[in-house]
């Protein structure tokens, strides 16, 4: 029994450290003309897959301990899609999926909620103004 649950957060640490070392190296990926895009995409989409797995297929004493220790897979997971879909962007969307990845393993955070909410703010003035 102590094996198991072991190996689910061995599996889960491991998984972490993989999530941070791409964070860290797609965080200044540009457009999709860029290279190295569209594999940055597929590694941040096959990223959240496996974190999606695991959360589904954790051990309830495994997920009681990681979510007791902070950690939001779910979240996580629907961060890396975000980011997926917002590689290529700047703004809110891309920052804030970065914030949803990093705070939902526990991660180091580039933002805080309230720079996000101010540059989420600041681009729907934007965006008011130009229509």
């Amino acid at each position: 029994m102590l094996h198991f649950f072991a190996r689910q957060l061995l599996d889960f640490y491991e998984l972490r450290r993989s999530v941070h070392e791409e964070l860290v190296f797609t965080a200044n990926i540009g457009d999709a003309h860029t290279v190295g895009f569209t594999a940055a995409q597929d590694d941040l989409r096959r990223l959240s897959a496996k974190i999606d797995a695991l959360d589904q297929s954790l051990s309830f004493a495994s997920r009681s301990f990681l979510h007791w220790r902070g950690y939001d897979l779910a979240n996580a997971a629907g961060g890396l899609r975000g980011l997926s879909n917002n590689i290529g962007r700047a703004g809110y969307n891309k920052a804030y999926s970065r914030f949803e990845v990093q705070t939902g393993l526990r991660l180091p955070a580039d933002d805080t909620a309230e720079r996000l909410e101010r540059l989420r703010q600041a681009e729907e003035r934007r965006e008011n103004r130009e229509e």
